[in-house]
């Protein structure tokens, strides 16, 4: 059923209205994700990651990884690992890292089989993250410790070991990014004595490769679990806590806060330093940026369910992972065009002419609709300016068909104020003012 579903999104609009509304919330799309993959377990996804545009993994808790070598057109799940796996890491084409909790797996033959290298006996366990230096050295970090093996895995050493906090349980160096072969930035939490609350987070940074670690940057809220990091060679960079996304534009020197969300955040990727994806932990949301987190647009979801992990490899091509909890069963989904569900066709009609209606609500907080109709097949675009004429967006919606549409804009991280939006499409330009009250 879900193979014709997408099938007669693509080429029968009029069909899919009558037939698929029980089954997606929008009624018609110009973007698509088609399903790839399904399979039932327990766990949850932790890291989904390409190393190319053909092999990829799906790792997580319960013994959780799934793995694809043809771009996704076949998916693999592994049963002979077990595990709570947090990350895994390629060091050269043959070679990778699986890192688990309490474990550590090594493939020098392309994942085609791995060996325990280490973690069985070693107290303190709890691994989250691993930053290779080069083909037999490597960092790894988890509780309370900061690893290193020199060679490749087969023995280890503690070299840093987190500062003693009182009222706090440990410390949790959660992820690492490196900016060069001296310079890097590890994220942490502390973990509150006796009821695992994440209370403080922040950055260490090391400037010697490694070997020593200082308090960079520190964040003070309620449940500020620090997870993912990454710090681009021109300087930006981003990282974040469980309720906001702090950026960068200087190497790490200063920090500023540039999303935030009463919900919590649970996955932040970025391609380039400024085109990234932002989930929220507890509902079903995904947003996209564009200009470097200066303006997040809301994607939409996928069959009303709860999103668990994505991953892009340029910014059209991607992969989003839900799940279904009653049944405990995941869906891998890829798109071709950037998935962006935001906009609809409203009925079957074609309309006299081309038009652009005033957005609904008016003043909106935080989103609005923008209704438009489309009399010939056309390239449509639409473009939003704020008050001083700079351009905060730009879509790109494709060719599109006779028909009248609606497009949710969302101002979650914009700031009150005059807005206009554009529309363009063919030989016809129209443009219409909308105010954004916090």
């Amino acid at each position: 059923m879900r193979k014709n579903q997408i099938i007669f999104l693509l080429v029968s609009p009029i069909f899919f209205i009558f037939i698929f509304i029980p089954f997606f919330n929008l009624a018609y799309s110009q973007s698509t994700w088609q399903l790839q993959y399904s399979t039932q377990t327990n766990g949850s996804t932790r890291e989904f990651k390409f190393f190319n545009d053909q092999t990829g993994y799906l790792v997580g808790h319960g013994d959780l990884i799934i793995y694809t070598t043809t771009g996704g057109n076949n998916w693999i799940k592994r049963t002979d690992l077990t595990g709570t796996f947090e990350k895994i890491i390629y060091i050269n084409d043959s070679t990778g890292i699986l890192v688990g909790r309490n474990e550590l797996y090594k493939t020098t033959n392309t994942g085609e089989s791995w060996s325990l290298i280490y973690g069985p006996g070693v107290e303190d366990r709890y691994f989250m993250d691993m930053q290779v230096i080069n083909e037999t050295e490597y960092l790894l970090f988890g509780k309370k410790y900061i690893r290193k093996t020199t060679d490749g895995g087969l023995t280890w050493e503690i070299i840093y070991t987190g500062p003693f906090i009182p009222n706090y349980e440990y410390i949790l160096f959660t992820s690492v990014n490196f900016i060069n072969s001296n310079e890097g930035f590890v994220t942490f939490t502390n973990m509150s004595e006796g009821t695992n609350l994440f209370l403080k987070s922040g950055l260490y940074k090391t400037t010697d490769g490694g070997a020593t670690y200082n308090l960079y940057y520190e964040i003070n809220t309620h449940s500020s679990y620090s997870s993912d990091l990454k710090i681009f060679q021109n300087g930006i960079g981003y990282f974040n806590s469980r309720l906001s996304i702090v950026k960068t534009t200087d190497y790490g020197n200063s920090w500023k806060n540039i999303f935030f969300n009463s919900q919590a955040l649970s996955k932040l990727h970025f391609i380039t330093s400024e085109i990234g994806w932002v989930k929220l932990y507890y509902d079903r949301m995904v947003y996209k940026t564009t200009n470097s987190g200066n303006f997040w647009q809301f994607i939409g979801n996928i069959n009303n369910q709860n999103i668990e992990n994505l991953e892009f490899i340029n910014s059209l091509t991607g992969w989003i992972v839900t799940k279904d909890y009653s049944i405990n069963q995941i869906y891998i989904y890829k798109t071709n065009d950037g998935g962006i569900l935001n906009v609809s066709n409203t009925n079957s009609l074609i309309p006299e002419k081309f038009y652009l209606k005033q957005n609904y609500p008016n003043p909106f907080n935080p989103e609005t609709n923008i209704e438009f109709g489309i009399k010939n097949y056309s390239e449509v675009n639409l473009t939003v300016y704020d008050i001083s004429g700079i351009e905060i967006l730009k879509k790109n919606f494709g060719n599109m068909q006779p028909g009248n549409y609606n497009y949710k804009f969302n101002g979650l991280n914009l700031p009150s104020g005059i807005y206009f939006y554009k529309l363009n499409s063919g030989n016809y330009s129209f443009t219409n003012k909308m105010t954004l009250l916090k």
